[in-house]
């Protein structure tokens, strides 16, 4: 774990590398949302913006709401492009690497 900052306050992280293997109709199932915008007040992070039922990441139980996007395959998605994160999960081949980063306080001890 680690503890980034954020508005001045410390935020403990739990960073969890997860495998998914996307279903053929229903993909990874899940949506992001955030990235870097011309809005510099805004957070740049690509987060878990919604689980979708019956996708791989439900099927799997490792993705929750509000998960920061460190990498997708090896590369790093932090202070990207929402459309950018996109690309990369849409050129996929039959395994999706994510490196995560969850808040500590939704994570069981």
């Amino acid at each position: 774990w680690y503890q980034r900052r954020v508005r001045g306050k410390f935020m403990p992280e739990l960073i969890k590398i997860i495998n998914l293997s996307p279903f053929l109709d229903r993909g990874l199932g899940f949506s992001i949302i955030g990235g870097k915008s011309e809005d510099v007040t805004q957070d740049p992070g690509i987060y878990i913006a919604k689980v979708l039922p019956g996708g791989a990441a439900e099927a799997e139980g490792v993705l929750d709401k509000g998960d920061r996007m460190l990498t997708i395959n090896g590369s790093y998605v932090v202070n990207v492009s929402r459309k950018y994160a996109e690309g990369l999960l849409s050129n996929l081949d039959d395994q999706c690497v994510l490196r995560v980063a969850k808040p500590l306080s939704t994570c069981p001890i």
